[in-house]
């Protein structure tokens, strides 16, 4: 980038935010250079309906949030930024979970993940019993701008077999894992900007709800000469 730091210089700093609206981000007096990391929020799971004898449900898990990251020499004095919330998880029932929100940091965007669509009833094997939403977030802005992932579609091949419905990992970690076997209601997501599991019910079960998405993140590391 040109920028020379010095071998004497002061020991970087870091601000982690983790929500907020619209908020303002102040750049700490004698910081020469930034390094900008936002995650989107993580959409949720879908839910799934009740099933009667040989048949299956399950939704699928959530997108991921996209990833930006930019370095910003000379910074400004101060910042707007916003940071995504997590996709809503669903109530249970085949209903597909909630969006998450998009991260910004002045003109950065680290887009928040789709939420997984919720599965109905199914039967006849094998079977696609729901699948992921396929558009995946997108980030843009940075100097490197990585697309989030798309969660798992729900396959069976029979009443006792079925798998999938877990949410995409992000940049920090993975997303809630998908069911098997006997199912029951989606798996959280396990980090930032990741994806929610969907809900998962085998045969003659009740209605199952997904969980929710990872919250969205903002990562700022301050440089000084």
């Amino acid at each position: 980038m040109g920028l020379t730091v010095s071998p004497l210089a002061a020991a970087p700093t870091k601000q982690i935010f983790t929500s907020g609206t619209s908020q303002t981000y102040t750049t700490p007096a004698g910081c020469i250079l930034l390094k900008v990391t936002c995650v989107g929020g993580g959409g949720a799971g879908g839910g799934c309906a009740a099933t009667s004898t040989a048949q299956v449900a399950g939704g699928a898990g959530g997108n991921s949030g996209a990833t930006a990251i930019k370095w910003i020499a000379n910074p400004a004095a101060t910042y707007t930024y916003s940071v995504g919330a997590a996709g809503a998880a669903p109530t249970a029932g085949n209903n597909s979970g909630g969006s998450g929100g998009n991260t910004t940091f002045s003109t950065i965007t680290a887009g928040g993940g789709s939420g997984g669509a919720g599965g109905g009833a199914v039967g006849g094997f094998p079977v696609f019993a729901s699948g992921s939403t396929t558009t995946v977030a997108t980030a843009s802005g940075g100097d490197i701008n990585i697309s989030g992932g798309s969660g798992q579609p729900v396959w069976a091949l029979a009443s006792g077999q079925f798998y999938g419905g877990g949410g995409a990992e992000s940049t920090f970690g993975p997303g809630g894992p998908a069911r098997q076997g006997g199912g029951g209601a989606g798996a959280s997501a396990g980090g930032y900007g990741d994806g929610g599991g969907g809900g998962q019910v085998g045969a003659s079960s009740s209605a199952q709800a997904g969980a929710a998405g990872g919250s969205g993140l903002i990562i700022v590391e301050e440089f000084y000469v």
